[in-house]
């Protein structure tokens, strides 16, 4: 949709109308995804595979969140955006490294665990060591 230029804010002229192609696809694309009055669930599963303590090993971490009746946030505003002010608030407290890195180096993952509970989100892990 990019190369198509779909996301693109500059108007272009179509059938002697001045139109920015990022605003067409969002009145087309938003009333197909928007829910309205509809309570939603994230739901995450990662399993990771690999070695700990020097055995083959596996983690499984799971979150489950639902839409917040107080707040009125959706699930999905509260763990996009829960975990985006997250970062945001170490960086502006110097707990991450100056300039470009990955998130995950950047970020302590126990803290950013810490940080989601607080915050009602709870993050579960289960590590189990396979043929043990």
């Amino acid at each position: 949709m990019r190369d198509l230029g779909l996301f693109n804010e500059r108007e272009i002229k179509v059938g002697g109308a001045k139109v920015a192609p990022r605003r067409v696809l969002q009145a087309l694309f938003e009333p197909h995804v928007k829910l309205t009055g509809e309570k939603d669930v994230v739901a995450l599963r990662v399993k990771c595979a690999g070695r700990k303590d020097e055995r083959p090993a596996e983690v499984v971490l799971e979150l489950l969140d639902y839409y917040d009746d107080e707040t009125q946030f959706s699930a999905m505003e509260r763990t996009t955006g829960w975990s985006a002010s997250i970062v945001a608030i170490m960086t502006a407290q110097g707990e991450t490294p100056r300039g470009a890195k990955p998130l995950e180096t950047a970020v302590s993952g126990h803290s950013f665990v810490e940080e989601l509970a607080q915050r009602g989100i709870k993050l579960t892990e289960k590590t189990s060591w396979p043929g043990s």
